[in-house]
């Protein structure tokens, strides 16, 4: 893209600060796309049934969150993870299917629009998010979801099924993205 929208650079840091816009014309320019919400939780679960893929306890080894090296108010005074922002990506031990911070470093933006009751109203088996126009029959919002905690959040925003939503021109030192292959 010949740009980089991150506050904090390094060839082996998680690109953030880019918008949702941003991030779906990036995956689509190397022939991918945002996953779904969905897809995003499946791969983040890897599996599991629990609060976090390793268990229903917070784990601090696990994750870059919002530690005592954090300014936010929110922060963990009792640990420290070795970083005061973003962690190189593979800092943190993989989920059992080999993902690397699915749950911390930075929060991830997914395709969806943000519909509060989605999963009430969805289809059970891989939903696909809903469309636009469906956010205003449903009292959606016009933000698109983003998952995953991230180096400024608790350990609360950590949990695999943890979803928040915001503008899609919103930036911020806390929020990248990845892109997923249909196979």
């Amino acid at each position: 893209m010949n740009t980089n929208s991150s506050r904090i650079k390094g060839a082996d840091l998680p690109v953030e600060s880019a918008t949702w816009i941003e991030a779906d014309i990036f995956c689509t320019k190397v022939g991918k796309r945002l996953p779904t919400e969905a897809e995003w939780e499946y791969a983040a679960r890897a599996g599991s049934t629990t609060n976090f893929y390793w268990g229903d306890e917070f784990d601090p080894e696990q994750a870059n969150y919002c530690d005592k090296s954090c300014s936010a108010n929110l922060r963990d005074e009792n640990n420290f993870d070795g970083f005061a922002f973003t962690a190189p990506v593979g800092s943190f031990p993989a989920n059992p299917w080999g993902l690397y911070d699915m749950a911390g470093n930075v929060s991830e933006w997914v395709a969806d629009w943000m519909e509060i009751n989605y999963y009430r109203l969805s289809d059970k088996q891989d939903p696909k998010g809903p469309a636009r126009s469906e956010r205003v029959m449903h009292g959606g919002t016009n933000n698109k979801v983003f998952r995953g905690g991230s180096w400024t959040t608790s350990p609360f925003d950590l949990r695999s099924s943890n979803r928040k939503a915001m503008w899609v021109d919103y930036r911020i030192d806390s929020l990248g993205f990845r892109c997923a292959a249909d196979q």
